[in-house]
């Protein structure tokens, strides 16, 4: 397949996901971060990135037997009626 094609199936799936977190039974926003103390909390820090120092904001949404988990890093889609879970990295 093309870059483009591949482009056009990532966007078409990502617009899928969002959609179905806007028309939720149920949503909630979550930020999770970890922190360390000490020395040890000062290196995850600078090598961490930013996710280390700010944290991952993520939103949850559920509609029937269907659930959706997005961040800034990845989209999970969990589906209860046909016992599956679909992942999309995006790094």
């Amino acid at each position: 397949m093309t870059r483009s094609r591949i482009a056009i199936v990532f966007t078409a799936s990502l617009a899928l996901a969002s959609t179905q977190a806007l028309r939720a039974d149920v949503r909630s926003d979550q930020k999770t971060k970890f922190q360390l103390a000490g020395a040890l909390g000062k290196v995850v820090n600078f090598f961490g990135g930013k996710a280390a120092r700010e944290g991952v904001t993520s939103t949850v949404a559920i509609k029937g037997n269907r659930m959706v988990r997005k961040s800034q890093y990845a989209t999970s889609i969990t589906d209860l009626d046909a016992e599956t879970i679909t992942t999309h990295n995006y790094e």
